[in-house]
C-alpha cells in the first residue's frame, strides 16, 4: 500500500472539521425545550421522517478510480433540524456526506477485489453505504451495513438499488421508501440525471453478463473518458464474480452485538471521537469470525492519530489475536467548494487479519506507544 492515487469527489468545505464544527443552523423553538416537552421531542424518529417530503435529498455523483455513483444525499441541515427536536443537538449529522476514508476503502476494494470475493462483509458505521456498496461491486458474498441512524441505512441501500446492486431483507427498523416516492421531491435535473444512471447501469450490467458468459476479461481501465457510460456502477469492478446482496440492520456500537460474524468488516473513519475509540475495538472482533477474518480499517492519519494508535492498544490488550497485514497512506483529491479547488487528503489505511495462536505470517499487534 505505497502508492498514492487520486479519487475525484466533491467534498463539503467544513467536511475536514467535524470534530471541531458544528454546520451553522438556526435554532428552532425546539432548542429552547424544557424537561416538560422531553416526552414530545422523544416522540419524533428518523423511522417516522420520510425522506424527500420531511428530509430534503439531492442526487450527488461520485467517482471513485473507474466507476462512478450516484448517491441519495439528505440536508445536513434538515438532518439537525431533526436531532434537534428530538431533544439531541448533540447528534453527528455528517453521515450525510461520504468522507475520504469511504472514498480511499472504496478505491481499495474496486482495485484489489480479492479482498472481499465470495466473502460476507459488514461495514461499520456504513453512513451513505459507499464502501459497503464497493465491497458489493467487487464480489462479495453479500455485505450487511451496521449503522445506529435509520436515515442513513434507508438511503444506502436507495443507493444500492440506484446503483444497480441487489438488495435483501433488512432487519426491523430499517424501512427504504422506493425511489418512485422520492421523485417528486427531486429537482427536475436530478430526476434526469437519475433516469440517465439508471439507464446506464442497465447497459453496464448487460455487458458484464456479456462479458462472463464469454470469458472475457473485466475493465480495468482506472481513468475512464467523462463521456463514458460503461464505467458507472451496476456490474462487478475487477471480478469475475456478480455483485453480493446488500441488506442492512440498526446497529449501535455501544450495545451488545447480535448480528452475525462476517469474513471482513471495514471501518472507515470511525476513530474521529476519542469516546468511540474504546467501543468500537471492543465490538470489531465481535462482528469477526473466530479465524482468518479482516479488519480494514481507514481513517485520517493525522486528526485521529492518537485515537487510531489507542484502537489499537486496546485491540491488542482486549484480544490479542491479530497480526498487520498491511500498512500503508493514500491521498485522495476532494473538492474544497469555498476555494474552489482540489485539495490532497491523505488517508491511512491498516488491515488486519485474526491469526491463530502462535502464527509467524504478518506483523503481530505490539502496545502502541501513546505519543
Amino acid at each position: 500500500m505505497t502508492a498514492v492515487w487520486a479519487l475525484q469527489a466533491p467534498v463539503p468545505n467544513f467536511a475536514f472539521h467535524r470534530h471541531r464544527l458544528r454546520p451553522c443552523i438556526t435554532p428552532s423553538r425546539s432548542q429552547h425545550a424544557t424537561s416538560s416537552s422531553s416526552a414530545a421531542a422523544a416522540a419524533v424518529r428518523p423511522t417516522q421522517l420520510q425522506l424527500g417530503q420531511d428530509i430534503p435529498v439531492a442526487l450527488r455523483r461520485w467517482t471513485v478510480g473507474d466507476c462512478r455513483f450516484l448517491l441519495v444525499v439528505p440536508d445536513i441541515d434538515a438532518v439537525m433540524e431533526m436531532y434537534i427536536d428530538m431533544g439531541q443537538p448533540d447528534r453527528d449529522p455528517y453521515w450525510c456526506e461520504p468522507w475520504p476514508s469511504a472514498l480511499a476503502m472504496a478505491e481499495e476494494l474496486l482495485q484489489r477485489p480479492d479482498l472481499v470475493a465470495g466473502k460476507r462483509v459488514c461495514e461499520l458505521g456504513c453512513g451513505l453505504g459507499l464502501a459497503g456498496l464497493s465491497a458489493a461491486l467487487a464480489g462479495a458474498a453479500e455485505v450487511v451495513l451496521l449503522d445506529r441512524e435509520p436515515l442513513a441505512l434507508q438511503c444506502a441501500l436507495l443507493n444500492a438499488a440506484i446503483n444497480g446492486l441487489p438488495t435483501g431483507a433488512s432487519a426491523a427498523g430499517v424501512q427504504v421508501p422506493g425511489m418512485e416516492q422520492l421523485l417528486p421531491y427531486l429537482q427536475p435535473s436530478d430526476a434526469q440525471q437519475l433516469a440517465q444512471h439508471q439507464r446506464a447501469v442497465a447497459e453496464q450490467r448487460r455487458q458484464s453478463h456479456s462479458a462472463a458468459s464469454t470469458s472475457a476479461a473485466p475493465n480495468t481501465n482506472t481513468h475512464p473518458s467523462s463521456g463514458a457510460s460503461s464505467s458507472d456502477a451496476g456490474g462487478s469492478r475487477g471480478s469475475s464474480r456478480a455483485p453480493g446482496v446488500v441488506s442492512a440492520e440498526v446497529f449501535d456500537w455501544s450495545q451488545p452485538v447480535t448480528v452475525q460474524r462476517h469474513d471482513v468488516c471495514l471501518v472507515c473513519d470511525c476513530l474521529y471521537e476519542a469516546f468511540s475509540v474504546e467501543p468500537v475495538a471492543a465490538v470489531a472482533p465481535k462482528l469477526l469470525k473466530p479465524l482468518g477474518s479482516r479488519l480494514l480499517l481507514a481513517d485520517p492519519p493525522d486528526r485521529a492519530r492518537h485515537n487510531r494508535e489507542c484502537f489499537l492498544d486496546i485491540l491488542c490488550e482486549e484480544s490479542g489475536e491479530f497480526v498487520v497485514e498491511e500498512s500503508g497512506e493514500k491521498g485522495v483529491q476532494v473538492w474544497e467548494a469555498g476555494k474552489e479547488a482540489w485539495r490532497s487528503v491523505p488517508v491511512a489505511m491498516l488491515i488486519l487479519r485474526r491469526a491463530a495462536g502462535g502464527e509467524t505470517v504478518g506483523v503481530k499487534l505490539a502496545r502502541c506507544s501513546a505519543s
